[in-house]
């Protein structure tokens, strides 16, 4: 029964009706490399033409091009071709020079890789830490990572839910 989808001939996967044009393509996939910062460099160079081949933002950071992954009033965030995390924070109280875009902190790109990944872009989460064995549930967000109905981080985990003192220390 299923000897017909093998019949498929070279002629007919030439055909006019399918070409690399307009099949779908997609993003890198973790397993097809040896390392997860060599599947984050294609993922991004990956989401970074695809944004150009829509005609849409590319941010640029000392001239690089920049994936942004998510921000809001007074905060934006970015990752770079290379995998680092950069975000922009701006702070009425500090002098204007002062905000600009740096190099988040590992807290930082924690949970932006947490909100990140929830939201728009789950694979992600390989980028998370796992959960050790003497973790904690947090107890600012009961374990969800989030705060005020589901909608805020959770500054205290980082958005990860639990706390570990690995973690507490950096």
């Amino acid at each position: 029964m299923f000897n017909i989808f093998r019949k498929r001939t070279a002629a007919a996967a030439s055909s006019a009706t399918f070409s690399p044009a307009t099949l779908p393509v997609y993003a890198p996939q973790i397993h097809q490399f040896s390392s997860i910062q060599e599947w984050l460099c294609a993922w991004v160079a990956f989401r970074i033409g695809e944004l150009k081949s829509e005609g849409r933002v590319v941010y640029e950071i000392n001239g690089e091009p920049m994936f942004p992954l998510l921000g809001s009033i007074g905060q934006d965030s970015a990752i770079a071709a290379d995998g680092t995390f950069w975000i922009w924070l701006e702070d009425i109280d500090v002098a204007e020079d002062l905000n600009t875009w740096r190099v988040a902190t590992l807290s930082e790109k924690t949970w932006l890789t947490v909100c990140t990944q929830r939201r728009r872009f789950p694979e992600l989460s390989v980028l998370l830490p796992l959960k050790p064995a003497g973790a904690t549930d947090c107890k600012t967000c009961a374990g969800t990572g989030f705060i005020f109905q589901n909608t805020t981080i959770c500054f205290e985990c980082s958005a990860l839910g639990w706390l570990s003192a690995e973690l507490i220390q950096q």
